[in-house]
């Protein structure tokens, strides 16, 4: 929801719009709709809270930061499941540095973040992490 909020803030920019209380609260607004659903009852205050996050005035930060989430998981699902070649194309990726574009890098590493793989991970660890609850919610 965070990253799409700010990818709605720089388009608005990008096509010659402005940024207002009113218009972040709007659209923050429609997102807090959208995301949380018809069973959450949101009140006026809620949409300003927008204004808590700085981060999402510093290039796409959520957005950085939810995509370095998600090569993290298939980068760890990797190591459990083939071990050493796993951590030898890790340590390859993390001694890469500065040398070639982020995406690039990555690859190194044994992820593409233009293919599927990358979010199914993510996927099959939020099932992992869901059935997990739901077994520690019957044992009480």
């Amino acid at each position: 929801m965070m990253a799409e909020f700010e990818l709605i803030i720089y388009e608005l920019v990008e096509n010659g719009g402005s940024l207002t209380a009113e218009s972040l609260n709007q659209h923050y607004g429609q997102l807090l709709a959208k995301y949380y659903g018809p069973e959450v009852t949101l009140t006026e205050i809620d949409n300003y809270a927008w204004m808590e996050y700085p981060h999402y005035y510093l290039d796409y930060y959520l957005f950085s930061y939810a995509t370095s989430a998600t090569a993290a998981i298939q980068i760890a699902a990797a190591i459990d499941n083939q071990g050493d070649s796993a951590k030898n194309r890790f340590m390859e990726f993390l001694c890469s540095g500065n040398s070639d574009y982020p995406l690039e890098i990555l690859k190194k590493a044994g992820v593409d973040m233009d293919g599927e793989e990358p979010y199914e991970a993510v996927v099959t660890r939020m099932n992992e992490l869901m059935d997990e609850m739901e077994q520690i919610l019957k044992s009480l």
